[in-house]
């Protein structure tokens, strides 16, 4: 990634409003942010790896910023949401008909983490690991930050 795409902290102007943080080395996670990328079509959302430097100075300047890797982090105009939330909230920044999936917000967190915590102890036996983040054509690095 280069500089230009690496997140001051210090300059909240510069801060993007929606991130959604990704395990980089997951082939699933990969799989679902090239996924997103292509049907975001507003380019609503921004995305960064939980093992990139973005994540690191949240994590330094957000004590409540996960810390581990195995779930997806969605920052939100400063909120933190985490697992099953970060994606329905995720879902609310993309156009009809994806966008349906923020009304999943309802089912409460006791019945969907733990899902989302089965399939994410058991992303790399199912799907494996990779040493690189997808990344996107030139033109849409803009949404990607280190």
């Amino acid at each position: 990634m280069t500089a230009s795409t690496h997140l001051e902290i210090q300059d909240a102007a510069a801060t993007p409003r929606q991130i959604l943080f990704f395990d980089g080395e997951c082939v699933m996670c990969n799989g679902i942010v090239k996924w997103l990328y292509a049907i975001d079509r507003a380019d609503a959302l921004t995305f960064a790896s939980l093992h990139g430097e973005t994540a690191a100075e949240l994590r330094a300047a957000h004590p409540e910023f996960p810390r581990e890797f195995d779930t997806f982090v969605f920052w939100d105009d400063g909120e933190i949401r985490v697992r099953s939330r970060a994606a329905f909230y995720a879902a609310r920044m993309l156009k009809f008909p994806w966008n349906l999936g923020f009304l999943l917000r309802i089912i409460p967190t006791f019945i969907t983490d733990p899902v989302y915590r089965f399939v994410a102890r058991n992303r790399f036996d199912w799907f494996g690991k990779t040493e690189t983040c997808w990344l996107p054509p030139a033109d849409g690095m803009h949404r990607f930050l280190d």
